[in-house]
């Protein structure tokens, strides 16, 4: 829980243990069961542990068109811990160095908000979570008394490591662990609530109601996003946050 570590720590967790699982990766092996419980800490080094049901991702040359998995591997293609499996893993199916980066994802989550981002009281509860439900806020508007400036960039960052579609998931965790160490604190203080300005995007209208025009969308908020967060001073809230507080509103009116 958060109570526990403060955002620097956890932050500085965070980028040990996408090193260790970048060099894994780099290496063509992928961890499949990323959890708090195989992420020891001893005297602020972070070690990976529990590679048991690692697997290996050979990489493909150019002249290599595909790599078939022997019987034994496709046996195993389900496995690793509910609550922080990979929506691919969820669904059995073959995983790549993708599935940690959405695992650590969850991890980084429950540490900064203090509980798990997909839950249910059964298996089958915790996968329709993984796969058709987005996680709340990590800390909804109105909590604190003081707004920490990074809030905003890390819920950003958490967006790309949970996106369930692997492809639009952030695909590195080496770029992940770059915009991890800028968060820290000496580069980003901690502001009072009084002085933050906010801003929400709520989205793009698709407007010629072209199926195949829907990617502007996404990708125009992800634009204007970057952009607005290159702003000192200024507060970002990302759709899960201003949807978040619209609910408490509607809920107090």
């Amino acid at each position: 829980a958060q109570g526990a570590f403060s955002l620097d720590q956890i932050i500085d967790f965070a980028i040990q243990a996408a090193d260790a699982l970048a060099e894994a990766h780099a290496h063509g092996v992928v961890h499949r069961d990323i959890k708090p419980s195989n992420l020891m800490i001893a005297r602020g080094r972070v070690k990976v542990l529990d590679f048991g049901l690692a697997q290996m991702q050979p990489a493909l040359d150019a002249a290599e068109a595909t790599w078939t998995r022997d019987a034994a591997s496709r046996e195993l293609q389900w496995a690793g811990t509910p609550h922080y499996m990979s929506p691919e893993q969820a669904l059995g199916r073959p995983l790549d160095h993708r599935s940690d980066i959405f695992s650590l994802g969850v991890v980084l989550y429950e540490l900064i908000a203090g509980r798990r981002p997909f839950d249910g009281e059964n298996l089958m509860q915790v996968a329709n979570q993984i796969l058709h439900h987005d996680p709340f806020p990590i800390a909804p508007a109105g909590t604190s008394s003081v707004v920490d400036v990074r809030r905003s960039q890390i819920e950003r960052i958490l967006g790309r490591m949970l996106e369930k579609d692997r492809d639009l998931r952030a695909a590195d965790l080496l770029p992940i662990r770059r915009e991890l160490d800028r968060l820290r604190t000496r580069d980003l203080p901690v502001a009072p609530a009084s002085s933050a300005l906010s801003v929400a995007i709520g989205g793009f209208a698709n407007i010629t109601q072209r199926p195949e025009d829907e990617w502007l969308g996404t990708g125009l908020l992800e634009t204007v996003t970057a952009a607005l967060q290159e702003i000192e001073g200024l507060e970002v809230w990302s759709r899960d946050s201003l949807r978040e507080t619209l609910r408490e509103m509607q809920a107090e009116g």
